[in-house]
Formats: C-alpha cells, structure tokens, sequence
C-alpha cells in the first residue's frame, strides 16, 4: 500500500480558487476518506501518480556495489606496526525519483506551474527508476604499536573520494515525491549535471586511538596501590574534513516547478567574512556575495557538492579502574567518560542551502552546534573473569 489516492487521498493546491477558509471551492472535498475505498472513489486534480521504470517491467532493481581492496603490511623497527591500501568500490543501479510531468517553460508566460504540464491534469508523476551511479577511491594508512610501559597507540589515515549521481535534493529512503533533478529528463546532461561529491563524502579523516595502562604500583602499601595504582586511560581523536554542500537557489527560476535549481558562482572567493554582520552568536564562512540566482529558465552553474562544510575535531576521554571487592570474588569498576574533552565546537551544516529564502538570516553562517562537551560517570559490578557468572 502506498501513501496515494485512493489508499491516502491527496491534494496539491498550486493555485486554489478559494481562501483558506474554503481552500476546496470548484473541487470535491475528498475528506473524511472511506475505508476500503469505494471503486468509483474520486481522483481530484491535478492527480499525483507514481510508477516504476517500464524498463525492467515495472519491477524494482536491487541495487548491486562492487568492492576491491590492495593491502601491504610491514613490521617495522621499534616495534612498530604499518599497513598502506587501496580501497575502492563501485555501485549500480542506485534508486532516483524522476519527475515524468515537469513544467514546460515558456518565456513571458503568466501561467501556472500545473497548466504548464508537459501532461495536463496530472500535477507530479514520480517515476522510480535505477539509473545512479557512484564511486569511492581511497588511500588509506595505519600505524600501530604496543609499548612496554602499558600504552597502546593505534593511528589511521583516509584520503578518499566518493562520487555519485543522485542529485543533491533526494536521499534513497525509498520511492518519493522528491524535488528531482533540476533538468528534467528528456534534456540531455541531467547525469552529468548531478554528478558530484556524495552527502558522505569526507576527503580527509585522521584518528588515533589510544589506551595507557598506568602501573599497579604491586609493591607500594594498600593505600596507595588502591588509590594510585592500576588506573587505565584511554582516549579518541578524530579528525575529518567537512561534508560537501550543494548551494540551491531557493526558488523556481527554471520553471520546471521540481524546485531543485542550483545557485549561480559570481566568481570571488567562496569561504571568508561578511555573512553574519551583526550577529553575536555567529561563525562567519561563506562569502554571500560570491553566490547569486540563475536567470529566468536556467539551472544554475554550481555544480553538487561543491563546496565543503566546516571541519570537525574532537577529543574523548576516559579514565577507569577496578577494585577489588570480597577477597578478590567481586570487582567494582570505576569508569568516567569526557565527551570532547577540549569544548571544541562542532558546527552543523545544511547539506542544500536555499539561497534566497536564508540569505537574509543564516546563509553562508555556522550558528548551530553538534552535541556539546559531557562528562558521565558510572559504577559497575563486575564478576572476576574465571567465574564465569553474571552478577545482576
């Protein structure tokens, strides 16, 4: 069953002839529906359809990805650890919507977005298609070694690409009526204009764990070997370039009425001062004046994902230990944990930007923030490892 007429009776309203007050003057008020729906239930216009590509007849693909890996692994002096590779992978067959009824443009035209359909009484016809593409290309390092005074250091490195043509406004939930692709599909080089870096594409990721097992000070008297010895530090650092951004333009500029059209580049740097003015709580980073609409029926230039968000760095912490308890049967574990240690802000991004409708208030700004610094604490009971049991 899908969210549609007649299981889910919709309307889209481009242009009512009533007020909101009477928003169904000239239709047939579809509501309440009737469950089952009678068989000469009524399809108000323009009708909202979807459908499966006819290529495959009208069945859905599944999706298939490809994977291949070159790794190389050496001992090295000083008891080091080291591992270099390439990774790589492929995927076909990728689910897009495809908007079959867009609107025609016709320069001058007074008309609305539904009375230039190409098909005519119907508003979206959502065709669900597997046609996207994508790529990943990696360089990936590591280094690891294990010291003698207790401490274990594990670093890895990422340098990766990964590419796709899903365009920027849709995700692969699942079939949708979704703002499709700024060029409608019987223009050539809708793929190509949709071809970019993919919502998860960080090109560069660095972390290093590490755990530093201090000493249980086994021949210091009980105090001290209690209060002192045996503690374990261990910690993450993480750090990754930003996710790509696809600037929209906000409005209908092509006329197509898929609301997915692209920002113009105006040329000038694109990462700098000026977007939060008098803004307090506000982090500058995109010039606004580098970025504009595209002229009436165009798509505009700026291509998808290309330009990066904010990077991200954090520091998490923890310090445990263990006591024993009841000649040695029992041990209580002592564990605190630091959520970015440093209070680091972690800036989030909007992966669409509409243009004109946020210029004014938080275009090319970072204000939000991902969760902040935490500190948590716990107890927990532990039984001894050769026991076996759980003790509740």
């Amino acid at each position: 069953m899908v969210d549609l007429t007649p299981f889910s009776p919709q309307i889209n309203l481009t242009q009512p002839q009533g007020t909101f007050s009477n928003p169904y003057l000239g239709i047939t008020n579809p509501f309440p529906g009737q469950w089952p729906p009678p068989k000469n239930s009524a399809f108000p216009a323009p009708v909202l359809a979807v459908t499966y590509d006819t290529s495959n007849n009208f069945k859905g693909v599944s999706p298939v990805n490809y994977t291949w890996n070159l790794m190389v692994e050496r001992q090295l002096a000083g008891g080091w650890l080291a591992r270099a590779g390439y990774v790589g992978s492929h995927g076909s067959h990728g689910m897009e919507s495809i908007e079959l009824n867009p609107s025609a443009y016709i320069p001058g035209s007074a008309l609305g977005a539904d009375a230039r359909r190409v098909m005519p009484g119907y508003s979206n016809v959502t065709q669900v298609s597997y046609d996207v593409n994508s790529s990943f290309n990696s360089l990936q390092l590591t280094a690891e070694r294990r010291f003698r005074s207790g401490m274990t250091l594990l670093a890895n490195y990422t340098w990766s690409k990964s590419i796709d043509d899903l365009p920027a406004t849709q995700a692969i939930s699942g079939p949708a009526v979704a703002p499709s692709s700024p060029i409608p599909y019987y223009l050539p080089g809708r793929h190509q204009y949709d071809r970019g870096a993919s919502d998860c594409d960080h090109r560069h990721r660095f972390v290093v764990s590490y755990v530093y097992c201090l000493p249980k000070l086994a021949n210091a008297n009980a105090f001290v070997r209690t209060a002192a010895g045996g503690w374990q530090l261990t910690g993450i650092l993480n750090y990754m370039t930003g996710a790509p951004i696809t600037i929209l333009a906000g409005q209908d500029q092509s006329r197509t009425a898929n609301n997915s059209d692209h920002a113009n580049y105006l040329g000038g740097p694109v990462y700098g001062e000026g977007a939060c003015g008098t803004s307090v709580r506000c982090v500058n980073y995109l010039v606004k004046s580098s970025f504009g609409l595209p002229a009436v029926g165009t798509f505009g230039n700026l291509g998808k994902g290309s330009v990066y968000g904010p990077d991200l760095f954090g520091w998490d912490a923890g310090l445990f230990k263990e006591f024993a308890l009841y000649s040695e049967k029992l041990k209580m574990q002592f564990r605190a944990e630091f959520f970015n240690l440093l209070n680091r802000a972690k800036f989030q991004q909007s992966r669409q930007l509409g243009f004109i409708r946020r210029i004014r208030h938080h275009y090319g700004r970072a204000g939000s923030t991902h969760r902040a610094t935490g500190i948590e604490t716990a107890v927990l009971r532990i039984p001894v490892p050769q026991t076996g049991r759980t003790i509740p």
